[in-house]
């Protein structure tokens, strides 16, 4: 879904919203896990990032997309990890 909505909308990283994407993610990422999903709201996060809701809504369809965008995120820099490290000779 996340990536489809991606293609779609052009929400994509790019050398200009990469940044902006890491940030809102980083933000949206730390309130679900303080407040829990449920409770988290979309606006909480333009409030806490200070981007307007429908600037969010560049990056992401809902909230369930943007959970699986934190989770794409977290897993595959973890996976790039382990990859350095057996690249390193671990």
């Amino acid at each position: 879904m996340a990536e489809a909505a991606r293609k779609e909308t052009g929400g994509g990283q790019t050398a200009r919203t990469a940044p902006k994407l890491d940030h809102l993610l980083g933000v949206a990422a730390g309130l679900m896990s303080r407040q829990g999903f449920d409770q988290t709201s979309i606006r909480d996060v333009a409030n806490e990032t200070g981007i307007s809701l429908g600037g969010l809504y560049y990056y992401f369809e809902n909230k369930e997309d943007l959970l699986f965008l934190i989770q794409e995120r977290t897993f595959g820099r973890l996976l790039e990890l382990q990859e350095a490290a057996l690249t390193e000779g671990g």
